[in-house]
């Protein structure tokens, strides 16, 4: 495990019943929490995005 100041962002872990559960919601309602997301990262600042983009390419 990592030292406390070594660690930088987050982890999380979805157990399978949490993804069964996302699956079953409809299609619509899922693509409309995707584009509430869009829509608030708009807003962020550019280091914010650009830290989101370097994790992304990890």
């Amino acid at each position: 495990m990592k030292k406390e100041e070594d660690r930088k962002g987050f982890e999380y872990h979805l157990d399978e019943e949490s993804i069964k559960k996302y699956k079953k919601k409809p299609l619509q309602l899922r693509l409309q929490w995707l584009y509430a997301g869009n829509l608030f990262r708009k807003h962020y600042s550019k280091e914010i995005l650009k830290r989101q983009d370097e994790l992304r390419k990890k």
